[in-house]
């Protein structure tokens, strides 16, 4: 599998007894598709456990390529607190802080 900017790419391959990952991306047209791709510096696993080009395949492998991280994911979720805490922020200001403080149709409960 291979997903470039959102686009998931599921090839099924036959490969005899003895293939390895490397075997696998090779006979599935992966690197002629994408010729930016370099099998030297892809990341590869096999169900979602990371793994070298040479481990060894068996049958119903499923090889997966990952593409490389757009943001450090503690930086993303530090990212995205910020962003919550500031809309928080603002939203309290808008809010009056008491009923009638800003709405003249309210009325303050005097005669």
């Amino acid at each position: 599998m291979y997903a470039p900017a959102g686009v998931v790419r599921v090839f099924a391959v036959e490969l005899p007894a003895g293939a390895c990952v490397r075997d696998a991306v090779a006979a599935s047209g992966l690197l002629q598709e994408f010729p930016d791709l370099s099998l030297d510096t892809l990341d590869l696993g096999v169900f979602n456990r990371p793994c070298t080009p040479d481990r060894p395949l068996h049958a119903g492998d499923r090889v997966e390529v990952y593409l490389p991280l757009r943001i450090d994911p503690k930086q993303a979720r530090h990212l995205r607190v910020a962003a919550r805490r500031k809309a928080d922020a603002q939203a309290r200001s808008a809010t009056p802080s008491q009923p009638g403080a800003t709405d003249p149709t309210h009325s303050s409960g005097k005669p």
